[in-house]
């Protein structure tokens, strides 16, 4: 296909949709938790115009603070151990998303830490991910708070259920490149980071 300009947002917005529904239909698998994963990382960018530039834990944070509903910021952990410098806290889901979903899972396909990730706050599957039957199944919601005895165990994690996850990213972009519609600094950052690292066209 041609080249479109990076102000085309009409056609951004729905590049955006468009991976969304792709993901749908991979939802529950690793690749498609992960795809989902790599496309917050890639929005948070977005938002901020990073372009080439790098984008760190406090800049992933504050996107889903600012961006994803509201839910996200509010989870709390039942029993989680807060780290330096969240004592005052115990919902730091933001913080476990940074650590587990973008470096473990984008980066290593893991829901376990690294050294790098404990040293940020980060415990190991400290997030669980399940399909909606899945979680139905259990009489679990997206969100809930999850525990497992294993293979693996998994004590005090934030389920997130697959497709309400896509869901939320969905609205996210939705609501993203609308409010750009009227937010010339939100326009400008989108547009630098499309001019500057323009996504695979399909």
């Amino acid at each position: 296909m041609s080249y479109l300009e990076p102000s085309d947002f009409v056609y951004w917005k729905q590049y955006f949709i468009d991976r969304v529904d792709e993901l749908r239909a991979i939802a529950g698998t690793p690749f498609g938790f992960t795809g989902a994963c790599i496309l917050v990382e890639v929005l948070t960018r977005l938002t901020r115009g990073t372009g080439k530039g790098k984008s760190g834990r406090k800049e992933y944070e504050q996107f889903v603070s600012d961006w994803l509903p509201k839910k996200y910021s509010d989870f709390k952990y039942a029993k989680r151990v807060i780290p330096p410098g969240k004592e005052e806290q115990d919902k730091y889901l933001p913080t476990q998303m940074y650590c587990i979903l973008r470096c473990g899972l984008v980066h290593n396909l893991s829901f376990v830490a690294g050294n790098s990730e404990i040293a940020n706050g980060a415990t190991d599957r400290s997030i669980w991910m399940l399909t909606r039957e899945e979680a139905h199944g259990l009489g679990l919601s997206h969100l809930d708070p999850y525990e497992q005895n294993g293979p693996p165990i998994v004590d005090d994690a934030a389920l997130f259920v697959a497709e309400d996850f896509l869901d939320d990213i969905e609205v996210t972009v939705r609501d993203i490149f609308d409010k750009a519609e009227h937010d010339e600094v939100l326009k400008a950052n989108i547009m630098k980071h499309l001019s500057d690292r323009c996504p695979i066209l399909a």
